[in-house]
């Protein structure tokens, strides 16, 4: 792509050159026709490889939503049994507040 943008830049240069020596309009039209064929031709194929990252980042953004999908599927039964378990620590909880307010006093004492 690159060899081709600098041959077409190069072509122009030579085409507005013989213009500017010979005083035409036809050549400065042929070189404004080739200036326009060249930018459409590299915009297409700058365009084109966009299109292709593109449709590999959403391939990936794909495979990550799977993934996702998949990780809340097989954890979905696990959210009743967290808060049995949850609900069987509160007395613990309630156990250790007392045994932290007990060393308080007792550091205060001390």
């Amino acid at each position: 792509m690159v060899w081709f943008t600098v041959f077409a830049v190069i072509a122009l240069v030579v085409v507005v050159a013989l213009a500017i020596v010979y005083k035409t309009v036809l050549l400065l039209t042929i070189a404004s026709g080739l200036s326009l064929v060249v930018l459409l031709v590299a915009l297409a194929v700058c365009l084109s490889k966009i299109l292709n990252a593109l449709t590999g980042v959403e391939r990936s953004m794909g495979k990550i939503a799977m993934g996702v999908r998949a990780i809340d599927t097989q954890t979905a039964p696990l959210k009743p049994s967290i808060e049995g378990i949850n609900n069987s620590f509160v007395p613990l909880r309630d156990g250790l507040k007392r045994v932290h307010a007990d060393l308080a006093s007792a550091g205060k004492k001390l």
